[in-house]
């Protein structure tokens, strides 16, 4: 069965532009609810609005939607919640458009932004992608990363009054000792250190995810010799009607679906994560 899904993607992908088209779109499109909309939104009347920058796992065309959950779950007409997440966004461009949030004079601002300033890492060749799709001014690395996260965070508290959290960098692949992994554990150590000297919360998404998957069995090399991972999830979730969470058992992995985005589970955690601390921050 596994093998025949795997061929009607395939044709499907490969023979129609059609078909092509259609998934571009449903994992590009903007959500639905995004800062350029903030103006009407406060114009209209709403109190508070909670603003969750990120980068795909946010924007959540191609991961599960925790943002889509935190609605849900709240179901305020005095609460909105802005998804600010783009996919493939490193903290240098977050930064760049914080000034849009900002604007959104939010109550609320949850970051969850690394995993492509971390991928950025894993080679040359995808250097050299996250180069030229964003026109960086320098290679992304440590440095660069510390340094933008420092400034989003510096910039929110300077020119917002917004209740602000961030999370740590989530998995990338199940195996804990995996070179993209062990880069993880470093950025996240900075997070964590950033998050008590500028007094905003550090939510623990990580160790939350490894205490879930270490606790469970089947965990394989996947994400480190199988390629085109990302592509056949979005086929099959678009094209085949799968959930986040079908796909992702179809890899053999718990939380996430191609390596780097959130199955539904995953999305469910960041949100647990982020209600908390929202009803915290609201309360006050």
């Amino acid at each position: 069965m596994k093998y025949l899904v795997s061929l009607i993607i395939l044709i499907v992908v490969g023979g129609s532009y059609g078909g092509y088209q259609y998934i571009a779109h449903k994992a590009t499109q903007l959500p639905t609810t995004s800062p350029a909309q903030c103006e009407g939104l406060i114009n209209a009347g709403n109190k508070q609005l909670v603003v969750a920058l990120g980068d795909s796992i946010t924007h959540a065309k191609v991961s599960g939607d925790y943002v889509q959950l935190l609605d849900k779950q709240y179901n305020s007409p005095k609460l909105t919640f802005i998804n600010a997440g783009i996919n493939s966004r490193l903290a240098f461009n977050a930064l760049q458009v914080i000034d849009s949030v900002v604007a959104c004079n939010p109550s609320v601002v949850t970051i969850l932004i690394g995993t492509n300033d971390v991928l950025a890492t894993a080679s040359n060749d995808r250097m050299n992608k996250y180069m030229d799709k964003w026109q960086l001014p320098q290679t992304p690395n440590f440095e660069f990363y510390k340094t933008s996260v420092s400034q989003i965070i510096d910039t929110l508290k300077t020119k917002t009054t917004a209740k602000i959290a961030i999370f740590s960098i989530p998995l990338i692949g199940e195996t804990p000792n995996s070179k993209m992994n062990k880069t993880v554990a470093q950025y996240n150590g900075f997070i964590k250190e950033l998050a008590m000297q500028r007094d905003v919360t550090y939510l623990p998404l990580n160790e939350r995810m490894w205490q879930y998957v270490n606790a469970r069995d089947g965990l394989n090399g996947i994400c480190e010799d199988d390629a085109g991972l990302m592509e056949k999830a979005i086929a099959k979730h678009y094209l085949l009607g799968q959930s986040w969470d079908e796909v992702s058992a179809q890899n053999n992995l718990h939380l996430l679906t191609d390596c780097v985005h959130l199955n539904d589970r995953g999305a469910k955690m960041v949100a647990e994560l982020a209600g908390d601390f929202i009803a915290a921050s609201l309360a006050k």
